[in-house]
């Protein structure tokens, strides 16, 4: 059937209908709604032949088996926040879906996890990035955790018990990312970045380091009518000083800054007094981590400096900070690419909100998020919208960075070769590259070419294949030693060649060398027992 955006589209208006109401969706985490729409992307999944697990922290994975055990993971999250938008989160694993679809259909060289992370939002107690938190081994706060209560008065263990979670051992999921080759998220932006440049899609930088603190300014009540201006400590001046400044110091700092002052309560909070005492929410964003200390520093000193001018004093306590998570380099040239084949153009932004990619960052594996522009800027309502056919390009354009990522972090020589030219080879690794092979069938008689890697022996080409075979092509190399004569290219250079299945100590010394540039083959020989052939070309 092949990759299908429309029915993505479709999909999510199936689960908006299921799980929404006049409000907007009502998926919050570890409710029956949010079991509910679990259940239906689990029968959406069944066709495709992977197999669920839901690990210690309640996340949902679905495992389709490919050609190496080392995982490439496509995540999200279906929970929403009360009378929520259609797409925030659930995008990601509904697009998700649409590619594992497609990649059941063509196989993989890696195995690739669909994982459905528990609890990103935190709605109902609090507690976001929950389920990634947990695989990624950051979840430091369960003590803290046991005492959280919702709106009902139900603590947070009871409600996770209800779903079959124990807290205590939620960290047992770390083992879930112990394969993990990369991770891919796509995401609406949340934001009016991408609609202000009129494009559908971006690729994300990584997500913003926070500094968030309670900035307390301490003056003098004293009676609004016999104060003359001049003689009062009024802390709300100083209080209303730091929010102006804040914006100055995220201009000078520049490079996507942003800092807001999002609560004010004064005390006695009373019409007829001055204002003895402003405690201020102070929260602090940017992508570099030098750059978010300066906002700090600066931020710090000037409301110093509003203190001593107004006469008050100021006290600073932390309330939470997590550092920059800057994403993989490498995906996000992969994710650049991805997005100029299906929209023609890209654009590399920060994400302020925090995601479960961040989470699965901070683990070490490889991650990269893609971004498709939210309309009006708008999410977490029921207003939140994008339109239809960027959303059929974000899907195409997930699809083309798994297809990217499976080439990039795969067994290469076992990757479905989609080129058909192959004139000037392919770089895989330092020391080595792709070649392609030409052999006869084994039935058909007809030349079959077939992509493998090698390296350079002196001036002749060594060649491994893992699983004992070429791709498509059972008992390669058995039919190898019957018919040794084979066409070769590398890099535009063809010749033909005698195929010799090494042994001994020239095995030995090759299959170590090979080893240096792609270890995988000791873990998979290991794994199976089986000696894995060693074939040297030689020209003639």
């Amino acid at each position: 059937m092949g990759l299908s955006p429309q029915r993505t589209v479709a999909e999510l208006r199936e689960l908006q209908e299921l799980t929404g109401d006049e409000n907007g969706a009502q998926r919050v985490a570890w409710t029956d709604t949010w079991e509910q729409a679990r259940r239906w992307l689990r029968e959406k999944v069944v066709p495709t032949g992977a197999e669920e697990e839901i690990d210690e922290a309640g996340n949902q994975w679905f495992t389709l088996p490919g050609a190496s055990d080392r995982a490439l993971l496509i995540g999200g999250h279906i929970d929403s926040v009360p009378n929520g938008g259609w797409l925030d989160g659930c995008l990601n694993v509904v697009a998700g879906l649409e590619v594992l679809r497609r990649v059941a259909e063509d196989g993989t060289p890696l195995t690739v996890k669909l994982v459905n992370w528990a609890d990103e939002e935190g709605a109902r107690f609090g507690r976001s990035l929950f389920g990634s938190s947990a695989a990624a081994g950051t979840m430091s706060d369960q003590d803290e955790l046991r005492e959280r209560r919702d709106a009902d008065g139900i603590a947070l263990p009871d409600a996770l018990a209800e779903h079959g979670v124990e807290l205590g051992r939620a960290l047992d999921a770390r083992s879930r990312l112990d394969n993990a080759a990369a991770y891919l998220e796509l995401h609406i932006e949340q934001g009016p970045v991408l609609e202000s440049l009129d494009l559908p899609l971006g690729v994300v930088l990584g997500t913003f380091g926070v500094e968030r603190h309670l900035v307390t300014f301490r003056g003098q009540a004293a009676h609004a009518g016999s104060t003359p201006m001049d003689k009062r400590r009024d802390a709300l001046a100083g209080a209303a000083k730091l929010e102006l400044e804040i914006r100055e110091i995220a201009t000078r700092v520049g490079g996507g800054a942003v800092c807001t002052m999002g609560g004010v309560v004064t005390k006695p909070g009373i019409v007829t007094s001055v204002v003895e005492t402003a405690e201020c929410l102070l929260d602090q964003r940017h992508l570099d981590a030098d750059r978010l200390a300066e906002m700090l520093s600066n931020a710090e000193a000037a409301s110093r400096r509003f203190a001593h001018e107004e006469g008050i004093e100021v006290e600073w306590d932390k309330i939470w900070s997590i550092e920059p998570i800057p994403f993989d380099e490498r995906l996000l040239d992969l994710a650049d690419g991805s997005i100029v084949e299906v929209a023609g153009s890209s654009h590399r932004l920060p994400s302020g909100p925090l995601h479960d990619a961040a989470e699965v960052a901070r683990a070490g594996v490889p991650t990269v998020m893609l971004f498709v522009q939210s309309l009006r800027g708008l999410s977490h309502t029921k207003l939140e919208d994008t339109k239809e056919e960027h959303l059929e390009l974000s899907v195409q354009a997930l699809d083309r960075l798994t297809t990217k990522a499976l080439e990039a972090f795969g067994d290469e020589h076992v990757r479905r070769y989609r080129e058909t030219d192959g004139e000037d080879g392919y770089v895989w690794r330092e020391g080595s590259t792709i070649l392609l092979l030409t052999t006869k069938g084994r039935k058909t008689g007809l030349d079959r070419t077939v992509p493998l890697i090698y390296d350079l022996d002196g001036e002749s080409p060594v060649i491994v294949a893992s699983k004992g075979g070429a791709p498509q092509h059972p008992g390669w190399f058995e039919n190898l030693a019957r018919n040794p004569e084979v066409a070769v290219q590398i890099k535009g250079d063809r010749f033909h060649a005698h195929a010799r299945v090494t042994a001994g100590d020239e095995r030995a010394r090759l299959w170590q060398q090979m080893n240096r540039i792609w270890p995988h083959y000791d873990e998979y020989a290991t794994r199976t027992e089986r000696e894995i052939p060693v074939v040297v070309l030689e020209r003639q």
